[in-house]
């Protein structure tokens, strides 16, 4: 039910276009074209996917490392898979929105990123985070990550499945 949920809103806000790298057209969504009395436009109709399919592809994305299950301007959807510890994040213009499926974690937020160097503008990494609030997630939980907000998935047991809906602002 999740996954289908999951996947209804990211065709919602993607649109057909977003899934035909990946070869996930058919799937996904499919576009009806209609012309508005007033608007002369592409309307991109969503469409349900069963979850017996929706986890297919989502798994062949991990098998295949290759997370991303959507995209558009100003935001992506990937699913995620992490047996250990990642680096420590801060983005500047990017608010993650994590959707836990199987696992546990602890996430720490906020604090300071310790070791950091710049990847691009606005876009740092580092080894740890000093300070900060521990968030213990388990299967289910949502966290909202705003932009500018230092983060990092500290502990990991065993290992821990999540949707990452990632929002970047212009």
């Amino acid at each position: 039910m999740r996954r289908t949920l999951l996947a209804i809103i990211a065709i919602a806000l993607a649109g057909p276009s977003a899934f035909a790298h990946h070869g996930y057209t058919t799937f996904f969504a499919q576009t009806e074209r209609t012309a508005a009395p007033l608007l002369a436009q592409d309307r991109p109709v969503a469409r349900h996917i069963p979850a017996s399919e929706a986890a297919a592809i989502i798994e062949k994305a991990l098998a295949a490392k290759q997370p991303q299950l959507a995209s558009a301007a100003n935001y992506n959807m990937q699913v995620l898979r992490r047996a250990e510890a990642g680096v420590s994040e801060f983005h500047q213009k990017r608010t993650h929105i994590f959707f836990i499926q199987d696992g546990e974690a602890t996430l720490v937020t906020g604090g300071t990123l310790e070791g950091q160097k710049e990847l691009s503008a606005g876009e740092l990494r580092g080894t740890s985070v000093s300070g900060g609030t521990n968030v213990e997630l388990k299967q289910g939980d949502v966290v909202v990550v705003p932009a500018a907000t230092v983060h990092w998935f500290r502990d990991v047991r065993p290992q821990i499945t999540y949707y990452s809906v990632n929002i970047d602002q212009p």
